[in-house]
């Protein structure tokens, strides 16, 4: 009995070990092949390409899809030709890809173009938008078009010059009215479709309101479009000079007296008294005194005889002598320097 506790005690604190517990030929195999870089190598495989994989999907992220309106660029036509009608002028296109590049797309970045440098007249023609003449930013893809064709009308270019008729709209104030009105420059030259210059004749201004006005004014006006294909090609607006003057009237003036100048020479004067008509502005003639009004005959250089002259006034500016009744007096200078009749 005691010699089976000293077995069991040698067993446990004495150098003798159970054979499972000495590192034998089998055991020292086994730590060394764990040790082997190609030990497990299927699972290690494995893990290489799930992480792989999983960087794959991190980097390209979520795809998204985005529709986009895009104008529509045709370009190449000949210089003698323009598009008249178009049935689309947007073309939507989806695009996919990354949601970071999706989310910071803007249509600045898409372009769509179509050459029309085949076109060598006028015609009706339909075009494809193809997918591949679709500019879009890299990492994204167009996946359709809508819509994949357009119509398109192509006409004849022209140009013609055509006068400026100036739009007047209003009355000047009371006894005033327009003398003249004139467009610097007279005309301007249109470029558009052959078929509606053909039928232009002239060009309005905007509208220019002479309501109320009393004197000349100059100002500046704007030609009107009138198609949407009619470019102006010089100017886009005229100097516009308006001549506005007072209404002008006739007054008469009776038995207005002549005198002679100089005044101390003896003559005669036959008749010494005559009927003017004045014409002028109204508010001009209107100041116009009949006492102030005198005609006046001059003779300094006359000899002895009789003369016919034409009495002279003078007036105020913008004042003038219609007509005098008579038109002519008798001038009687006597030998002594006496005049009589």
């Amino acid at each position: 009995m005691f010699l089976a506790m000293d077995s069991a005690a040698a067993g446990k604190d004495g150098n003798e070990r159970s054979p499972r517990s000495m590192p034998g030929r089998w055991g020292s195999r086994s730590v060394l092949g764990r040790l082997h870089p190609l030990a497990d190598w299927p699972l290690k495989l494995f893990a290489v390409l799930i992480a792989i994989f999983l960087w794959i999907i991190a980097a390209s992220g979520h795809k998204e899809n985005i529709r986009i309106p895009v104008n529509l660029k045709l370009e190449g036509l000949r210089p003698n030709l323009l598009i008249l009608e178009q049935s689309v002028e947007k073309i939507d296109v989806t695009i996919r890809g990354t949601s970071r590049v999706i989310n910071s797309l803007t249509a600045d970045q898409i372009s769509v173009s179509h050459s029309l440098a085949d076109v060598s007249s006028p015609k009706e023609l339909t075009v494809r938008i193809l997918p591949e003449e679709i500019k879009v930013p890299p990492g994204t893809f167009v996946t359709s078009v809508m819509p994949s064709s357009v119509r398109i009308k192509v006409g004849r270019k022209a140009t013609v010059r055509v006068p400026i008729d100036l739009d007047i709209k209003g009355k000047p104030a009371p006894n005033f009215r327009i003398v003249s009105e004139t467009a610097e420059p007279k005309s301007v030259l249109l470029e558009g479709p052959e078929s509606v210059l053909s039928h232009v004749k002239s060009i309005k201004t905007e509208a220019i309101n002479v309501s109320g006005v009393t004197e000349p004014f100059t100002g500046r006006a704007y030609l009107i479009p009138i198609h949407p294909l009619v470019d102006f090609v010089d100017t886009k607006s005229v100097l516009v000079r308006i001549d506005v003057r007072e209404r002008e009237t006739i007054r008469k003036f009776l038995s207005v007296p002549i005198q002679q100048v100089p005044p101390e020479r003896p003559v005669s004067i036959v008749p010494p008294r005559i009927n003017v008509d004045l014409r002028g502005p109204v508010s001009a003639l209107a100041k116009v005194a009949e006492e102030q009004l005198v005609g006046v005959v001059d003779v300094m250089d006359l000899g002895e005889g009789r003369y016919l002259r034409t009495p002279r006034f003078d007036l105020p500016d913008g004042i003038s002598v219609k007509s005098r009744d008579p038109d002519k007096v008798t001038i009687i200078i006597k030998g002594d320097g006496v005049g009589g009749e």
